[in-house]
């Protein structure tokens, strides 16, 4: 289902969450927070554009109708 570098930033921010957990002062505590959150979009954008089922920008119609006529598919 996911492939390794999936898994490492899945990995990175369960460590970001473990480490903020731990610790005690707000202000760092709100770094963390930011860097999970920056960190968990950059997975969702991986998750969704990425990968074996990706997502392809081709804006020149022609080169699209080639690639469906031929069965290639999008």
């Amino acid at each position: 289902m996911f492939n390794f570098r999936q898994k490492v930033w899945i990995t990175l921010i369960i460590f970001i969450w473990i480490f903020f957990a731990n610790t005690q002062d707000r202000q760092i505590a709100n770094g963390w927070i930011t860097g999970a959150v920056i960190f968990s979009a950059v997975l969702i954008i991986d998750l969704l554009f990425t990968g074996s089922n990706s997502f392809l920008y081709e804006p020149e119609y022609s080169n699209w109708k080639e690639r469906v006529e031929k069965g290639q598919g999008y």
